[in-house]
């Protein structure tokens, strides 16, 4: 998904929004969190107590996204890189 915001579909724009949610509702609450362009986005991970804490987090975000989700009336599934 390449393209300039004002060129997204509604379609788009929906799982965009729907994808920034759900990768919310993952994280702690003290993460810096932002789309990058396009459909990536990055999280920064503050105040680690363990090296694994990332690794917990990253796995509930794609174990989230990878469950298929409806987007206006139709089952959308995502793939999804760390």
């Amino acid at each position: 998904m390449d393209t300039k915001p004002s060129e997204l579909t509604t379609q788009q724009r929906s799982l965009l929004k729907h994808t920034a949610n759900e990768i919310s509702r993952c994280l702690r609450g003290n993460e810096v969190f932002a789309r990058l362009g396009g459909d990536e986005f990055a999280i920064l991970i503050r105040d680690l107590k363990h090296a694994n804490d990332a690794t917990v987090i990253a796995r509930r975000i794609i174990k989230l996204l990878e469950t298929p989700m409806e987007i206006q009336g139709r089952k959308v599934q995502c793939g999804v890189s760390v």
